[in-house]
C-alpha cells in the first residue's frame, strides 16, 4: 500500500512513485513490477481500441482491462506483504514465532510473484495478434508494451527466486519449491516470447 494508504487505483501516479522511492518497506520491487505490468496492459487496450476487427478488439481490450485492474489490486497486496516479510526478517532469532512466520511469508512473498506474472499470460497472445492484425500505426506501442510486461516477469521472476530461497531455508514443503520453480521458468519462456516479438517489431519501424 502506498504512504497515504490510497490504493494503488486511486493514487496519482507521482505520489505512488514518491512512496515508493522513501527507504521503507513498502511498497517494494514486487508491487513495482505489478505497477509496470498494469502499464503495459493498459498500452495493450489502448492499442487494441484501434484494431479494425470489432470481436478481436473487445475481446483483447476486455482481458486488458482485467489485467490492468488486477496488476493494481496485486501491487497492493504485494505491498503489504513486503511489509511482513520485513518484519518477520527482523523478529529475533530466539523468538518462537520467527520460523513458522517465516515459512509463511516467504512462501506468500514468491506467490505473489506468481500471481502478478501470470496476469500477462493472456497479453502474450493478444500482442502476438496487434502485431499482425492491428493498426500499423500502432506498433511501436506493441513493442513497447511487449518491453513493458517482460520487464515486469523478469521482475516478478526475480522477487520468485529470492523468496523461495528463503521459504527453502525456512523449511518449505519440497513440492512448494518445485512448483515455484516451475513458475519461474514459466515467466523466463514467457520473457524469450516477448522479446522475440518486440524483436520482430522493431526490425518493421
Amino acid at each position: 500500500m502506498t504512504a497515504s494508504s490510497e490504493p494503488s487505483a486511486q493514487t496519482p501516479l507521482g505520489a505512488w512513485l514518491a512512496g515508493l522511492a522513501e527507504p521503507v518497506p513498502s511498497p517494494g520491487g514486487g508491487a513495482a513490477a505489478a505497477v509496470v505490468l498494469a502499464t503495459g496492459a493498459a498500452l495493450v487496450q489502448m492499442t487494441a481500441g484501434y484494431a479494425a476487427d470489432p470481436d478481436a478488439r473487445e475481446r483483447i481490450r476486455s482481458e486488458a482491462e482485467t489485467a490492468r485492474i488486477a496488476a493494481l489490486e496485486a501491487a497492493d497486496a504485494d505491498a503489504l506483504l513486503s511489509a511482513e516479510l520485513v518484519a518477520t526478517f527482523r523478529l529475533a532469532g530466539d523468538d518462537p514465532r520467527r520460523p513458522e512466520a517465516l515459512r509463511t511469508v516467504t512462501v506468500a512473498a514468491a506467490a505473489s510473484g506468481v500471481e502478478v506474472a501470470r496476469l500477462s499470460d493472456p497479453l502474450v497472445e493478444a500482442l502476438e495478434w496487434l502485431a499482425r492484425h492491428g493498426d500499423p500505426r500502432l506498433l511501436p506501442d506493441v513493442a513497447v508494451a511487449a518491453r513493458m510486461l517482460g520487464a515486469s516477469l523478469r521482475s516478478c521472476r526475480s522477487n520468485v527466486r529470492v523468496n523461495a530461497t528463503s521459504a527453502r531455508d525456512a523449511g518449505a514443503a519440497a513440492a512448494t519449491l518445485a512448483a515455484l520453480a516451475t513458475d519461474a521458468e514459466h515467466m523466463r519462456q514467457t520473457c524469450r516470447m516477448l522479446d522475440l516479438l518486440a524483436d520482430e517489431v522493431d526490425a518493421l519501424l
